[in-house]
């Protein structure tokens, strides 16, 4: 990063937890000892949970993941739906700091 110049990188987690491809908790603890590098959380739109949406307000709280990934290209939806409106306690106009 420094070599080109780069202040600040992403670092998107995998929407699966599965062997190979580290839990957010994971990458969230592999990058805290480096200010230049953020987390994104990815997510499944169709595999989310009540549990999956307090661990990430609890992230997100925390600031500890930068954001949210949704993967329409892999789970398709449109917006609104009924899914997408349950509550998360999250302000509609929220923003990440």
């Amino acid at each position: 990063m420094r070599r080109n110049r780069i202040d600040v990188s992403l670092v998107l987690t995998s929407y699966k937890d599965v062997p190979g491809r580290p839990s957010t908790r994971r990458v969230i603890e592999a990058v805290a000892s480096h200010p230049n590098l953020h987390v994104v959380a990815g997510i499944s739109y169709n595999a989310f949970h009540d549990g999956t949406v307090d661990e990430l307000r609890g992230y997100l709280t925390r600031g500890e993941i930068r954001g949210l990934k949704l993967y329409p290209g892999y789970e398709p939806f449109t917006r609104p739906t009924p899914r997408s409106r349950r509550s998360t306690g999250w302000p509609r106009n929220s923003t990440c700091r």
